[in-house]
């Protein structure tokens, strides 16, 4: 992931986590290492990011310091509103899943796809340690 956003206090936990800061070449040896630990993890949203629906879309908009650094929208599609609406409150990746599987109706087969969020929301700065 090259130009990526990385929106986050240098105090928060996350900055020394190896998941956040491993260059991207090492992700895959990390997260075959550690997944079922990162999978019971909680995550939360940035509380920097505001979440806004505008014509059938979902948006973040950034305020407080975040909007000091990051000058921008991000557009979500219809999968990421609904992830990220399940982490506005802390939650685990195994949690995230199983919810988005009743939701959409699929059993077994979405876990990649919120691991996949999860992994790069973080590594951005738009999801952080919950406490």
């Amino acid at each position: 992931m090259k130009n990526r956003i990385k929106i986050i206090d240098p105090q928060s936990k996350a900055f020394h986590d190896p998941l956040f800061c491993i260059p991207d070449t090492k992700l895959g040896e990390y997260l075959d290492a550690n997944l079922e630990d990162i999978c019971e993890r909680r995550f939360q949203t940035h509380p920097d990011f505001v979440f806004r629906k505008i014509a059938d879309e979902g948006i973040l908009v950034p305020t407080g310091k975040v909007a000091q650094y990051f000058n921008g929208m991000i557009n979500l599609n219809t999968t990421s509103v609904f992830l990220w609406q399940l982490f506005t409150n802390p939650n685990t990746i195994n949690l995230a899943t199983a919810q988005a599987e009743e939701a959409y109706e699929e059993a077994g087969s979405l876990r990649k796809d919120v691991l996949d969020f999860v992994i790069n929301f973080y590594r951005m700065g738009l999801l952080i340690p919950s406490e």
